[in-house]
């Protein structure tokens, strides 16, 4: 439920300002999804692995855009290394695997959720904020679970702080 308070929307309950309202992933995949990041991002420092800073690098721009109007994408924003970090490495994952579709051409996932890969251009992991609030970044979160669970993309341990994009 969302009230209006001194004209800016508070959420209460179980309600949460990162839900991207077009994307109907299953409930075990967000629960799931809720135990990695419980399981793989500490309450400071960077976190162990590669994955888990992506998602580190994803709720900090998402925080931030919800709460002090940050645009990650804007030279010298202070989300602005985590965007960086989160499409450099997103894209760093599409050419490390075994992603080259032959037939096409291109290298590309392939999601095994339908509305995981809905969500998907070309087989590619979704990096962009298409909103002030960043909400479609959880499509990217999902895709990177869905490539996780399913052994399209492997975690490794981590040597980077997506914060300001410095190696660790």
């Amino acid at each position: 439920m969302i009230k209006k308070s001194q004209g800016r929307p508070s959420f209460h309950h179980n309600s949460s300002p990162f839900q991207f309202p077009g994307l109907d992933v299953p409930d075990s995949m967000k629960e799931a999804v809720k135990e990695f990041e419980k399981k793989n991002i500490p309450s400071s420092g960077p976190c162990k692995t590669r994955i888990g800073e992506l998602f580190r690098a994803i709720q900090r721009i998402q925080y931030r855009a919800y709460n002090d109007g940050d645009l990650p994408w804007i030279v010298g924003s202070p989300t602005f290394m985590s965007y960086m970090f989160l499409m450099s490495d997103v894209d760093r994952l599409l050419y490390l695997g075994n992603n080259y579709n032959s037939e096409t051409g291109n290298y590309e996932f392939q999601f095994t959720d339908p509305e995981v890969a809905k969500h998907s251009y070309d087989g590619r992991i979704f990096t962009e904020c298409d909103d002030s609030l960043c909400n479609t970044l959880d499509i990217t979160k999902y895709q990177l679970f869905d490539l996780l669970q399913n052994e399209k993309i492997k975690d490794e341990s981590n040597d980077w702080d997506s914060r300001d994009y410095t190696e660790i």
